[in-house]
């Protein structure tokens, strides 16, 4: 099934090829609608002057397993344009691509590991939300904020790489990661969203690499961080943040570059055994009370 470049988009209605199947498929033009394949067995390509691939085009649709390539003329996956496609088991993003839609590969459970490129500067809501294979993904230099829910239930994944673009990390955007032992939050961000990490039960170290602007927290962004003993600190704290480790937190390691970090921050964390305290902090005595057995 070959659909050929046109002058015009191409506009489906309701699900025209829901019953084809043991198909080929070749796209090089927009389509407006849903394809609603439900058995790709042949392979799957994008042609030279496609630039955006529409909303919901293959939700659904891909359930037999395929390895997706998207080719760099690409500019735009828009939203739900693979959502629930059960079948991708690898995915490779073109270096052109600039816009990643919501849902965009939500619950494509079949991914195992992704790297937005850094070309993209729109990362939506969901895209990668029940990608309950997925173990690794690297978020490239051009995204600015993770958006809510973006890896929301991704619960094997292991690692993620952040740049030092990302400004906001949102609500629920590592919600259920279970597997995560580490997050690295880059420089650049300077607001997590609540329960942003909400129930990284492995989630055993934080560590906030230096920057200039102040950082906020919303409110429980680690709840449910059952184990998260290790926090690093490499930047200032608005005033009343709270980091919600009361019962958990050991070990505070606080670099040279932060100069405050607010009244209360961790005050009553009685299980702060070991301070390491950078040269640059101002110290404000109720941000530690009580820390009588810390050293």
């Amino acid at each position: 099934m070959n659909f050929l470049n046109g002058r015009y988009a191409l506009e489906l209605v309701s699900t025209p090829f829901k019953q084809a199947t043991n198909l080929s498929v070749s796209i090089d033009r927009y389509i407006d609608g849903q394809l609603g394949l439900t058995n790709i067995n042949g392979s799957l390509s994008f042609g030279e002057h496609l630039a955006v691939i529409g909303d919901n085009l293959f939700r659904g649709c891909l359930t037999n397993p395929i390895d997706l390539t998207i080719p760099d003329n690409v500019k735009k996956i828009k939203n739900s344009a693979f959502q629930n496609c059960t079948g991708i088991t690898s995915i490779s993003l073109g270096s052109g691509l600039t816009e990643i839609g919501s849902n965009a590969f939500e619950g494509c459970t079949g991914i195992t590991s992704v790297t937005i490129p850094d070309a993209v500067t729109t990362l939506g809501q969901s895209a990668f939300s029940g990608c309950t294979s997925l173990t690794t993904a690297t978020i490239g230099m051009s995204v600015d904020i993770v958006r809510n829910d973006t890896f929301n239930g991704c619960t094997a994944l292991e690692s993620v790489d952040m740049s030092d673009g990302i400004v906001t990390i949102g609500n629920n955007a590592f919600n259920g990661c279970s597997a995560l032992e580490q997050i690295i939050i880059p420089g650049s961000v300077t607001s997590v969203g609540q329960n942003a990490f909400n129930g990284c039960q492995s989630m055993r170290t934080v560590i906030f690499a230096e920057g200039d602007a102040e950082l906020m927290l919303m409110e429980t962004p680690f709840n449910g961080c059952i184990v998260l003993g290790q926090l690093d600190l490499g930047r200032n704290l608005m005033s009343d943040i709270k980091f919600g480790l009361e019962s958990s937190l050991h070990t505070l390691n606080i670099s040279d570059n932060v100069k405050s970090i607010g009244d209360n921050a961790f005050k009553n964390y009685t299980s702060l055994r070991t301070i390491s305290i950078g040269s640059g902090l101002e110290l404000s005595i109720p941000a530690w009370m009580p820390l009588r057995d810390a050293r």
